[in-house]
């Protein structure tokens, strides 16, 4: 069927046998679209409530038993906060040597039947067809399109183009196959030359990550089997780069980290200081949880103005007590008032302390508190600290008598009422730290929110 050609305006440019009806597409590619749609879960009115995309029945751990698909990597969406969701998908065609990108749009609307009980429409359409030649692509490049998924099937149709005869994208299915993309990731290998020179080397993510504002790749050949291994984006890499450790554990950990200083020159330089070798030894005397804390403690010291080339700081002997001290004074140089704020309202919350042969609960009366209590409880306490200090949420600490230093029970009160009450590790408190909570729970005399 021989239809007119339009671009992303919907602007009718000349005759083509580009298709504009997504009818009138080939049976494998709206077999694609919809098996995505199809592993879509659906979010009901709770994040725990969660449904099949094809069925819409309840998934029980992210397994739907009527359609027998597993749910635990599917791309979510919440049926409830929006009227409609879109998915987004592109493909390739090549018309008489003429290059099309196809993107479809999926429009997915929900309808709630009864109780937790969902119906699902979906409306497939061309949205746009964008014409690829070599005076527009600079152009496109700079078009902002929402992230969809590629048709990779197809894609070795690229070698028999002038265009993309030397971008090599074919050669990245896997890549796009694990990743939503965007048009300009399709572009990218037709805008730079380093990109096509990447996808030859098998460094997919790099290919498509590199800001090519850099001139060139340093150090690459030496760790050339490490970034093919781990096919490492362009953070990753250059982590890499600055560290020279090839252990993938550790360059990830970096690589989250240097991504928050780079927006700073004047920390980012500190970073080529440390000495990576002894930082990588004493990472790995470290147990997996503390590995975490201490890639951040170095860079909340970095922040912290402290010299990353003094042993004592790079290596501490009592890692925790080290860890706790910088965390704290990391947190008060980022909200000085939080800490006279939490003392004022504690002095309020002392009205509802605890005391008998053998428990005491009380409040957190600073910042250097609920940070204390969250490294001997390894919990996610000190995430609170900025909704206790506004008080939209009291904390509480739990502890035996005769050890009122040492941690045992965390407790947090939303409404005056117990919201949880959580013992290290996130465990539950025993039977008889629940029955005193319960007793104490219930003579709690309410504090207002405006203190």
């Amino acid at each position: 069927m021989t239809q007119l050609f339009f671009d992303e305006k919907m602007n009718i440019l000349d005759d083509c046998k580009c298709k504009t009806n997504y009818d009138d597409l080939d049976n494998n590619i709206k077999n694609f679209v919809d098996g995505i749609n199809d592993h879509t879960t659906i979010i009901g009115d709770y994040m725990d409530e969660t449904y099949c995309g094809k069925c819409m029945s309840r998934l029980n751990n992210n397994y739907c038993p009527k359609c027998k698909i597993d749910f635990s990597y599917a791309k979510l969406i919440n049926c409830i906060e929006y009227d409609h969701n879109y998915n987004v998908f592109y493909y390739f065609d090549v018309i008489n040597d003429n290059v099309f990108i196809y993107y479809i749009r999926s429009d997915i609307t929900f309808t709630k039947l009864y109780l937790n009980r969902y119906s699902k429409c979906v409306k497939n359409e061309i949205y746009k067809v964008y014409r690829l030649t070599k005076d527009n692509i600079d152009e496109l490049y700079k078009i902002n399109t929402k992230e969809g998924f590629l048709y990779t099937n197809n894609l070795d149709i690229l070698k028999t183009t002038s265009l993309y005869k030397y971008g090599f994208i074919w050669e990245s299915k896997k890549y796009f196959k694990k990743r939503t993309i965007t048009l300009k990731d399709l572009l990218t290998p037709l805008i730079y030359t380093q990109s096509e020179y990447l996808i030859k080397l098998g460094f997919h993510q790099l290919a498509y990550t590199y800001p090519y504002k850099f001139d060139r790749l340093s150090k690459y050949k030496k760790y050339q089997s490490f970034i093919k291994k781990y096919d490492l984006n362009f953070d990753q890499y250059q982590a890499l780069n600055i560290c020279n450790i090839e252990d993938i554990d550790f360059i990830n950990l970096i690589e989250s980290h240097l991504r928050h200083l780079a927006y700073n020159k004047k920390y980012f330089t500190e970073v080529y200081k440390i000495n990576y070798q002894k930082m990588y030894h004493y990472f790995k005397t470290l147990n997996e949880i503390n590995q975490d804390k201490y890639i951040e403690y170095i860079f909340s010291s970095i922040r912290l103005k402290f010299d990353i080339t003094d042993h004592n700081i790079l290596t501490p002997q009592n890692f925790e007590e080290s860890y706790n001290k910088v965390e704290k004074q990391y947190y008060m140089v980022q909200n000085p008032k939080a800490n006279e704020r939490i003392d004022e309202l504690s002095r309020f919350l002392d009205i509802n302390k605890y005391c008998d042969d053998k428990y005491i609960i009380i409040p957190a009366h600073s910042v250097s508190d609920i940070i204390d209590e969250s490294g001997m409880q390894h919990n996610c306490l000190k995430d609170y600290i900025y909704g206790y200090s506004n008080n939209e949420c009291q904390i509480y600490f739990m502890r035996y008598k005769d050890k009122p230093n040492e941690s045992l029970v965390t407790i947090e009160i939303k409404d005056n009422k117990i919201n949880q009450a959580k013992a290290k590790f996130n465990k539950e408190p025993n039977e008889e730290e629940l029955d005193i909570l319960h007793k104490w729970e219930k003579g709690l005399v309410p504090i207002e929110k405006d203190i």
